[in-house]
């Protein structure tokens, strides 16, 4: 939550108060709470809104919170204009891209047919092998508070927008990174389509040209906080 503060001082001076809060799985809520990771995000996100008796909202995920915020959106209809900063459309997605095509498929195979031994002597030694893996594997154990990893990738499956998107109706809007590191990009086409009753849908696109193609545009946040404002004052009424 503290690592987000700096952008929220970019909202001085508009009409919008800000309400900051860690999830489920994260920062304080994990770590003081050890209130663990769920796909549910309506139920925080409309306990938070209940308990400042507010009327409307707007609504912004940051990184996974691009799923989040849609998931919350789908089913809390006091959130008015969603911001997803960036778009998330799957979490499975998000934690096989560190494999080839191969593997993956294997994965997906294993997962449909329950096959968790299998999966997890396949898993254990590419994650031991590769640190970037090796840490996003750790930290989902951390925050989903599982031990191996096909408990984990189960319970990560269960993080997407496919056949829930059609229940947004609200404002969206999607921000892109190009280059993003950790969200494969061509996820966004099938997050737009699974938007297909949205109010209105807009996608900014950053790539290496304009800046901020990285994942949540890193080193160029003040590009997305103009879009995110130009969005937000343009559906404000």
């Amino acid at each position: 939550m503290e690592e987000i503060l700096i952008a929220i001082n970019f909202f001085k001076g508009t009409d919008y108060n800000i309400i900051l809060f860690d999830g489920p799985g994260q920062g304080r809520a994990l770590i003081d709470n050890n209130i663990k990771f769920t796909p549910y995000f309506e139920k925080p996100v409309s306990a938070v809104i209940d308990y400042f008796n507010l009327q409307e909202v707007d609504a912004m995920g940051v990184s996974w919170g691009g799923y989040f915020v849609v998931r919350a959106a789908a089913f809390e209809k006091r959130i008015k204009n969603i911001v997803c900063f960036d778009f998330f459309y799957d979490g499975l997605n998000t934690f096989l891209r560190g494999f080839d095509q191969e593997i993956q498929k294997e994965i997906r195979h294993l997962l449909t047919d329950q096959s968790a031994e299998k999966l997890n002597k396949l898993l254990s030694p590419l994650i031991s092998e590769n640190n970037n893996l090796n840490f996003l594997f750790t930290k989902g154990y951390e925050n989903t508070g599982t031990h191996d990893p096909y408990t984990l990738l189960k319970e990560i499956e269960k993080h997407t927008i496919k056949n829930i998107g059609h229940l947004v109706n609200q404002n969206v809007l999607l921000l892109a990174g190009k280059d993003d590191q950790y969200v494969p990009f061509s996820d966004l086409t099938l997050e737009q389509k699974e938007l297909s009753n949205a109010k209105s849908l807009e996608t900014k696109v950053f790539t290496k040209d304009t800046g901020g193609e990285q994942h949540c545009q890193a080193g160029r946040y003040d590009l997305a906080l103009q879009a995110i404002q130009t969005f937000l004052l343009s559906h404000a009424n």
